[in-house]
């Protein structure tokens, strides 16, 4: 079998620890992703598969919200897996340690030129834990001012 092999400790991935994505995906992930002509100068995000119509119709409402503020095409920012090279750590200056580094991430990489490769998933039933913004219509409300408020905070510190 032909194939590039990563070496180890160069790529970094993180996924849900609900296992609301199968953690088999990041094996699927990370073969697509190190066979990927110069992977370095890619991130590889989840893209999730049969989801609910709801659930749809919020993913795609942040996108066009977050894309329209921040000015940077994004979408399915809470997607999972997220994959990449060790090496763009470099570009991530002060990173959030809440729900809203799935959105600082992506932007930087937008911001950077890096690619983005894609991996579908199917988003599961939850297995543990409790939803932190997706689980109840008022949980997908907070969800949106969590992020609504970062996306402002984060565009004020582009502006200066």
């Amino acid at each position: 079998m032909m194939g590039v092999y990563a070496a180890k400790g160069e790529i970094i991935a993180w996924t849900h620890a609900d296992l609301q994505t199968d953690p088999g995906d990041i094996i699927g992930a990370f073969d697509l992703y190190i066979n990927t002509i110069n992977y370095q100068n890619y991130i590889l995000k989840g893209k999730r598969i049969g989801r609910n119509k709801v659930d749809t119709f919020f993913t795609w409402g942040m996108s066009i919200l977050s894309s329209l503020i921040l000015k940077v095409k994004l979408f399915d920012i809470n997607a999972q897996p997220k994959m990449f090279h060790y090496s763009f750590l470099n570009k991530l200056k002060d990173p959030p340690d809440d729900f809203s580094l799935d959105l600082y991430f992506l932007y930087q990489a937008t911001i950077n030129n890096i690619n983005l490769i894609e991996f579908p998933v199917n988003f599961g039933t939850r297995i543990y834990g409790d939803a932190k913004g997706g689980g109840t219509f008022k949980g997908k409300l907070k969800l949106v001012n969590r992020t609504w408020s970062y996306m402002i905070k984060l565009k004020k510190q582009l502006d200066n």
